[in-house]
């Protein structure tokens, strides 16, 4: 008769301390605040009676929202009343049976996303709550960042194990959505409420290096070529290209590619007029570079080239580009003959800081060309080299030509 009462006694102890309470597995918030929570049911169902729901919106005082006493079941829709996607709400389930035992699992809370700007728009900076500590069963240890598509697509950006976790967004002017993710081998998942932020590209590529203005012939048409260093911003699509009219420059052209870096002028005759010109990067978002307007570009322009044949010396007068910030000019004047005779008459450097010795841009420069041979034709045109800021530039002018004659000597009769 003793044993048998300590047999029951034992088994009254086995059923009472065999009770388990659910596991509690995901979380997860829908788009309108309403949560589902999953759990794994008990391994101990015997006298198993339900299950209640408790749920509190900040942690504290927790109250039933919800009985179900289907043993079997693992998930509970908690509609209307949590508006999760406003902030973080708590839930536990407690596991009751018929001798009035229960048992109570562990807490989770629903994972509540924020996420900041920065201030030129191409970064997000992500902050969230833990669900748990430590994480529930069945679930790694690293969250899972998804970004949605304009096309509503999720898609995984990222993972992290905490916040806050920042995050570039390579956009030219979009509303990005994010969440946050925990999955769960258990075949559910914890999704955060969603949280988003316009963001768009306001970075300005960076200008190129504008180095040239020269005058190229074309089936001997002269024209003037532009040219220039690449950028270095790899989102570069082409370039702007802007000529001086009065005081101001105006856009004219636009030239497509990264790695495109000339372009010929068709647009104005070469020879005759001083023109200046500047460019500017533009890249896929449309943002425009800084111009090379502190740094503008002229051809120069060769006025004339008048032969004397009784001195067989040529005249040639040309105005010069003047760059008064540069830290050095220099110009030379080329000549070549139609026999292949080249020489070179060089002006001496124009070396200046903050004066150009007493030189004003209007100044037109003369230079002699002497003892030309008669029967050769002379070709002549100006370069011109300008060191600034630790870069040269180039320009030139146009060729001018003229024929070297001479005049016979009278006879005299006495």
């Amino acid at each position: 008769r003793i044993l048998n009462i300590i047999f029951i006694n034992l088994l009254i102890s086995f059923y009472t301390f065999g009770q388990d309470a659910p596991t509690m597995n995901c979380i997860d918030v829908a788009e309108n605040g309403n949560v589902t929570i999953w759990w794994t049911p008990p391994n101990n169902t015997v006298d198993f009676e339900r299950y209640e729901i408790y749920f509190s919106p900040t942690g504290t005082d927790f109250y039933i929202v919800g009985v179900d006493d289907v043993v079997t079941s693992d998930h509970f829709d908690h509609i209307d009343e949590p508006m999760a996607h406003l902030g973080s709400r708590y839930y536990n389930i407690k596991s009751l049976y018929e001798d009035e035992g229960y048992e109570i699992s562990d807490t989770l809370q629903t994972i509540f996303l924020q996420l900041s700007v920065s201030a030129d728009f191409n970064e997000a900076t992500l902050y969230w709550n833990p669900i748990a500590s430590p994480f529930p069963e069945g679930s790694g240890n690293r969250y899972h960042i998804y970004t949605q598509d304009e096309l509503n697509q999720w898609t995984l950006a990222d993972s992290a194990t905490s916040e806050p976790f920042k995050y570039s967004v390579f956009t030219c002017d979009e509303w990005v959505n994010f969440k946050i993710v925990l999955p769960n081998v258990n075949g559910c998942e914890s999704n955060s409420n969603i949280a988003g932020a316009q963001f768009k590209d306001i970075t300005l590529p960076d200008k190129p290096v504008f180095d040239s203005v020269s005058i190229n012939y074309f089936n001997n048409i002269p024209r003037i070529v532009l040219g220039w260093e690449a950028s270095l911003s790899q989102d570069v699509i082409g370039y702007i290209l802007y000529r001086q009219q009065g005081i101001q420059f105006f856009e004219f052209d636009t030239v497509y590619d990264l790695n495109t870096t000339f372009y010929v002028d068709t647009l104005v005759p070469a020879c005759d007029t001083v023109y200046t010109y500047a460019i500017a990067s533009i890249d896929s978002c449309g943002n425009k570079s800084p111009g090379t307007f502190s740094n503008a570009l002229q051809n120069i322009r060769l006025y004339d080239v008048v032969y004397d044949p009784c001195m067989l010396e040529a005249t040639i007068t040309f105005e010069p580009f003047i760059d008064y910030e540069s830290d050095s000019i220099s110009f030379e004047l080329i000549g070549n003959s139609s026999a292949g005779y080249q020489q070179s008459l060089e002006l001496p450097d124009v070396l200046y800081s903050g004066q150009f010795n007493n030189r004003s841009v209007e100044d037109i420069i003369t230079v002699i060309d002497e003892d030309l041979r008669v029967g050769r034709v002379y070709d002549y045109y100006i370069r011109q080299k300008v060191y600034k800021n630790g870069t040269f530039y180039t320009t030139s002018s146009c060729v001018k030509s003229i024929y070297a004659y001479g005049y016979d000597k009278p006879t005299y009769s006495y």
